[in-house]
């Protein structure tokens, strides 16, 4: 079934480059899936984790770890902050 079709199906049409077109077609194939419920999948999972709620999650992952190694590192006074134990860096960080 071609473009036209699936538009005409009920369905939707979208532009996508070759390159991503061929490598879904054959991801769907080796996982036995249409190419609709793989790119609905994707879609899926792709909101999931660009909500507000997930983003302010990785975001404060990642000030959690720069917060840690920084302290780490000028408690430790090498720079590289290694070593500590996951109680001592929340000590840290929590000052």
């Amino acid at each position: 079934m071609g473009a036209i079709e699936d538009f005409l199906k009920g369905g939707i049409l979208i532009s996508i480059p070759d390159a991503v077109f061929k490598a879904a077609e054959k991801h769907a194939k080796r996982m036995h899936k249409s190419r609709s419920r793989l790119f609905s999948e994707a879609i899926v999972e792709y909101l999931d984790r660009h909500t507000p709620d997930e983003i302010t999650r990785m975001l404060n992952e990642t000030l959690k770890t720069i917060c840690a190694r920084e302290c780490l590192a000028k408690e430790k006074g090498d720079g590289t902050g290694e070593g500590f134990s996951g109680e001592r860096i929340a000590n840290c960080c929590a000052r």
